[in-house]
């Protein structure tokens, strides 16, 4: 199953946003695995993950983190 998220966020220069939460797809709440998200024009952070369709709860918090330049 396709997942999107789409975050309204302004960040400041240097920061980045990424997905964590339970399950393999969001990185067991491991920051280090966090799902990236990609900016888009109106400050919104997106990103699209598949979840196993037998995951029947699945629980997701958004990450803050530093990107590397040009990351």
């Amino acid at each position: 199953v396709k997942v999107a998220f789409k975050v309204p966020y302004r960040t400041h220069f240097g920061q980045c946003l990424g997905v964590v939460g339970t399950g393999d797809a969001l990185g067991h709440w491991d920051g280090a695995k966090a799902v990236k998200m990609t900016w888009s024009p109106g400050d919104y952070w997106v990103a699209e993950i598949e979840i196993n369709s037998g995951c029947v709860t699945c629980e997701f918090q958004r990450w803050f983190c530093s990107c590397a330049r040009g990351g």
